[in-house]
């Protein structure tokens, strides 16, 4: 017996390396069931020689998002084993089988077992007790375009739990005007620390928009954990190496947005006024127009008011607003500031102003009144008056004697008077003629104009933008700077605004 037993031992030993040799195959995922927006990781392993995994570009219909490879080789008794693994995410959102695949190894084919993959209600992750979930809910699943939805994004941590840290990622709203109101609201709810983040949204066009899962990244502190400042046990390093982080995800929303007729871009209830700083000016100075819409609804849509004045320059800035709540409703102040520089009486067109009333759900229009300004030492129209002759009719005692000495007077001065003329424009020409003897002979005196020294004076962008305002349909040369300017103004530009070839161009003129 003795011998059979060191003989089978023998045995073992030499058909070990066989055995290490021969193909293996598995399929593994790095976690059964998962929320949704979340992605599951499945890895193809394969022992041997001459492995060849098969090509896979989406699992049960989903898009593989990232894929990566790994290899081990170990040596024994001269032979080499190695094994291959071949990793693959993807995210689905319904309960799906990752089905089987075909590895060979040396030319053997063999199949991996199919896997199941359960999505997660975020709901229930309270009531599984879990140590953290994120809920998204809005105030209504059905709104007009720019009509204002309420979403609150709710997180929720297990107090006794070693959650150190806690991340949202920033939502990405897709079809919709999203802004973060206040700060975040904490509270205690049972064994549960809250945090609420407020999220006002303005659907920028109609149909069905889905908001996806939104993302918490969730740090927990690694129990026993070796820190060499403070020893042993669950303790969390400075630099965050004791930190293991995970994900959990919101449920996702979808909206039913319906269109506001006549294309129509505003939604709620506003008015609107235009009121100038004057409404007489002297020429070559601005009236300054300030436009301001308020109300509720989405302010932040208001367009920019532009218009053209004939024989005058208007310049319109970026307008300012000012949002916030007004107790339960959202809306504020636009304010927009216009210039207007014209060299004769002109008049402000009305301003319009068309939305969706949110009370009535019929369209409204608001319009601001025509103003007229009155331009003093503007250029005038001169009108010119037909003047009719006044005919005087002879006196009924007068004689025929008289019409005939006062016709020989009329005919006498009549011959004076072309003499006279004559002489008269004889002397006009010779008076030309030596005021231009006099003119070519005198040296030229260059007068310095006052635009020339405006410009010369203005000390920022600002204040040259003023003097060559009055300017701007004059010459591209004034044009081209006031672009420059505007550039520098609003947009923070570094443009350089060449003083000298405006000095020539006016000292040319």
């Amino acid at each position: 017996m003795k011998k059979i037993s060191i003989l089978g031992k023998i045995l073992l030993i030499a058909l070990l390396p066989i055995y290490l040799l021969a193909g293996s195959v598995s399929a593994t995922i790095d976690k059964t069931a998962i929320y949704p927006g979340d992605s599951v990781t499945l890895t193809l392993s394969a022992t041997g020689r001459d492995i060849e995994f098969p090509k896979i570009d989406e699992i049960a219909n989903y898009p593989v998002a990232d894929s990566g490879t790994s290899t081990s080789i170990v040596i024994m008794n001269g032979d080499m084993k190695k094994t291959l693994k071949r990793s693959y995410s993807f995210s689905p959102d319904k309960n799906v089988t990752i089905p089987s695949f075909t590895v060979k190894v040396g030319g053997k084919e063999y199949k991996t077992q199919p896997i199941n993959v359960s999505i997660l209600d975020p709901k229930t992750a309270i009531k599984n007790g879990a140590d953290a979930s994120l809920q998204m809910v809005v105030d209504k699943n059905s709104s007009y375009v720019g009509e204002a939805l309420n979403l609150d994004l709710i997180l929720k941590l297990k107090a006794n739990s070693n959650i150190a840290k806690a991340q949202i990622e920033p939502p990405k709203f897709s079809n919709l005007w999203a802004k973060q109101v206040g700060d975040v609201q904490k509270s205690q709810e049972g064994n549960y620390i809250v945090q609420k983040y407020h999220f006002i949204l303005f659907p920028q066009q109609s149909g069905k928009i889905t908001i996806p899962p939104i993302v918490a990244h969730i740090a927990k502190a690694q129990k026993d954990a070796y820190d060499p400042f403070f020893g042993s046990g669950m303790n969390i390093s400075m630099f965050g190496g004791n930190l293991e982080w995970s994900k959990v995800f919101s449920n996702p929303v979808t909206i039913d947005v319906k269109p506001l007729p006549d294309n129509l871009e505003l939604y709620g209830d506003f008015n609107i006024k235009a009121t100038p700083d004057r409404t007489k000016v002297y020429a070559g100075k601005a009236v300054n127009l300030t436009v301001i819409v308020e109300g509720v609804g989405n302010i932040d849509d208001v367009k920019k008011f532009n218009f053209d004045i004939p024989n005058a320059v208007v310049y319109a800035d970026e307008p300012k607003v000012q949002s916030g709540f007004r107790g339960d409703e959202y809306g504020g102040r636009f304010t927009q500031k216009i210039a207007i520089v014209g060299d004769s009486n002109f008049t402000i067109p009305a301003l319009e102003l068309r939305y969706f009333d949110k009370n009535s759900k019929k369209e409204v229009v608001k319009k601001t009144q025509p103003i007229n300004i009155t331009v003093i030492g503007g250029a005038k129209v001169t009108n010119v008056q037909k003047v009719t002759p006044k005919i005087e009719t002879a006196d009924n005692s007068s004689d025929m004697n008289s019409s005939s000495s006062n016709s020989e007077t009329v005919a006498q001065s009549t011959n004076i008077g072309w003499l006279e003329y004559l002489y008269i424009a004889l002397a006009y020409i010779a008076g030309l003629i030596t005021m231009w003897l006099i003119k070519i002979r005198k040296p030229k005196e260059k007068k310095e104009l006052p635009i020339v020294k405006k410009i010369q004076k203005a000390k920022s962008d600002k204040d040259l933008h003023k003097v060559l305002l009055p300017f701007a349909k004059d010459s591209k040369v004034v044009a081209n700077e006031l672009k420059k300017l505007e550039d520098n103004i609003y947009n923070d530009g570094k443009n350089k605004i060449d003083k000298d070839t405006l000095l020539d161009y006016f000292e040319d003129l």
